[in-house]
């Protein structure tokens, strides 16, 4: 689930230019796959190639992995969006 928001998340970002964004995540195997630590699984490798060819659109990106409880305002966010269906963006840009 994180991944296909962390896809999104980077759609977003190439379209409004934002172009270092810092991923902070709790999935630690996904976060080892996009660091390149790791290979795919066969079913997520789409995903995942996406995610590369949006970053390569991006200055730079950093993977951070941020255990859960360091990380409950994400999982607030996610929850909602995933009852309510809706697309949330948090802005701290300060704009």
């Amino acid at each position: 689930m994180e991944i296909l928001a962390i896809r999104q998340a980077f759609s977003v970002c190439v379209q409004t230019q934002l172009t270092s964004p810092m991923v902070e995540s709790d999935a630690h195997r996904g976060i080892s796959i996009l660091n390149v630590q790791i290979a795919a699984d066969v079913d997520l490798e789409g995903i995942f190639f996406d995610i590369h060819q949006l970053m390569s659109q991006l200055t730079r990106v950093t993977f951070v992995f941020a255990p859960r409880h360091c990380n409950s305002d994400a999982h607030v966010v996610a929850r909602f969006v995933y009852r309510h269906g809706v697309n949330h963006v948090r802005d701290y840009s300060g704009y």
